[in-house]
């Protein structure tokens, strides 16, 4: 069943006109945060993303891993995925956790 969702969701992706091909964009108070770019016909989600000056990175420059949610055909949210390693020494810092970035869909 698996292999099958697999094929049905790269072939929904690479379909033209899909709703996540296009250019997303996450701003905050007129700044531009986060800005990713889905191709068009691509089999899996690919493209490139642009990340603003203030994300932090690992101790060797790796951004995080982000998990993209389509909310409706035009809105969506990008969250960073944390390990459990890093929640715990966010709430040992009494840092909150960071919230997702919303993003919408370029007309």
């Amino acid at each position: 069943m698996r292999p099958f969702a697999i094929a049905f969701v790269g072939l929904v992706l690479g379909q033209p006109g899909n709703v996540l091909n296009g250019n997303w964009t996450a701003n905050f108070q007129g700044t531009t945060y986060v800005r990713l770019a889905f191709a068009e016909g691509a089999t899996v989600p690919q493209g490139t993303m642009s990340i603003g000056q203030r994300i932090h990175v690992d101790d060797e420059g790796n951004v995080d891993r982000f998990e993209f949610r389509l909310i409706v055909a035009n809105h969506a949210e990008l969250a960073p995925i944390l390990s459990g390693e890093e929640r715990r020494q966010l709430a040992a810092e009494q840092i909150p956790l960071p919230k997702p970035f919303r993003l919408t869909k370029a007309p």
